[in-house]
């Protein structure tokens, strides 16, 4: 059984890495609830003489209702450690393979949001230190136009067909846009594109609610989605190598990393629509701090949409570069100076986000 057992894991791991592997996803290491079984049953045998785990009709539980949660068998009648046991057991054996570690984060369905309160207030009691820095987030159902998924009707979404089916049809707008792109490289962008669109429809809702995964609304190049992100990213990507190639000093080049240049320009010289772009993107490192520390990625995915939108007022507003420029005048300079800041915004932003960059579509 033993061997079954581990050839099986072996084979789900195996087919788990494919999937982790195309999402650009690696974990360094696993934990399974073989191992933290044993840390789990020893953790509540070890507490019972003190009161923290009580006896009960052959089992073992915590009584979760004196804390105004609800009772859980930790281990049950026949002296088996049950899931509870096993989540109880996990920190410990985490701390023992890394050593002492910052924080450690949960994510599971909110479905069992309950289950893990009690969880947490058992290993408070035995392990305060741990149980300070163990963080549990829940999230929702993804859920499709009709209605939530279920396997008795048989709208069930799996991760690779969603990612699959997404990247058919970005194929297939891109067969359509881009008619002469050898075919594997417009296949390797259809996936880069489909992950954007997957991983952003998924993180621009707020934690723990539900997702109504719609295909026309995150597959769109011009609504809130992943690849309206990655189009714009593209479209500053394409004027900054025009620029480049007419800068023959390398002026822009020499300014591209940095917005403080453009600290030069009196505020008197910037239009309103310069203006929204600079003073948005200067708001940039506080979202991403307020989003790390709420456990917010939702609040980045607003940012990047907002910063998007500004940079299509600012590009329909203000003339750039044309195709006759043989330099730059200083007002030239300033707006790629923006289209430089708010195409490392977006690169840098999406990344955060775990979505794959384009650089040109």
């Amino acid at each position: 059984i033993t061997a079954l057992y581990t050839t099986g894991r072996a084979w789900s791991l195996q087919y788990f890495d494919t999937i982790y592997e195309r999402l650009g996803t690696k974990f360094s290491e696993h934990f399974f609830e073989s191992q933290s079984a044993e840390y789990g049953y020893s953790i509540v045998t070890d507490h019972v003489a003190d009161g923290i785990f009580t006896e009960s009709k052959g089992a073992i539980v915590f009584l979760g209702e004196e804390e105004g949660l609800h009772n859980r068998v930790f281990i049950n009648s026949l002296g088996l450690p049950t899931y509870e046991s096993k989540d109880l057991g996990l920190p410990l054996l985490k701390q023992d393979r890394l050593g002492e570690y910052d924080r450690s984060i949960i994510v599971t369905a909110n479905e069992i949001d309950e289950y893990f309160k009690v969880v947490l207030k058992a290993l408070s009691k035995i392990y305060p230190k741990l149980a300070a820095k163990t963080k549990h987030l829940s999230h929702g159902v993804i859920r499709l136009p009709e209605g939530k998924m279920s396997s008795r009707t048989g709208n069930i979404l799996t991760g690779t067909w969603l990612l699959d089916e997404s990247q058919q049809r970005i194929l297939h707008i891109l067969s359509e846009t881009q008619p002469d792109m050898a075919d594997v490289e417009k296949k390797t962008l259809a996936d880069k594109v489909a992950i954007s669109a997957v991983k952003y429809a998924l993180l621009k809702s707020n934690l723990g609610s539900n997702i109504a995964f719609s295909f026309e609304e995150s597959l769109s190049f011009t609504g809130n989605s992943g690849p309206y992100l990655e189009y714009t990213y593209v479209r500053c990507n394409s004027i900054l190598q025009k620029a480049a190639k007419v800068s023959e000093n390398g002026s822009i080049a020499k300014h591209i990393d940095t917005l403080l240049s453009i600290k030069e320009h009196s505020d008197n010289e910037l239009n309103s629509t310069e203006r929204d772009v600079l003073l948005y993107l200067y708001s940039y490192s506080d979202v991403v701090e307020s989003a790390a520390k709420e456990y917010a990625p939702h609040q980045l995915c607003t940012y990047l949409f907002g910063l998007a939108q500004r940079f299509s007022r600012f590009y329909e507003a203000c003339p750039i570069i044309s195709k006759t420029d043989t330099t730059f005048t200083p007002l030239q300079q300033r707006r790629l100076l923006l289209v430089a800041a708010v195409a490392r915004v977006l690169r840098d932003g999406m990344t955060l986000l775990g979505m794959p960059v384009v650089e040109q579509m």
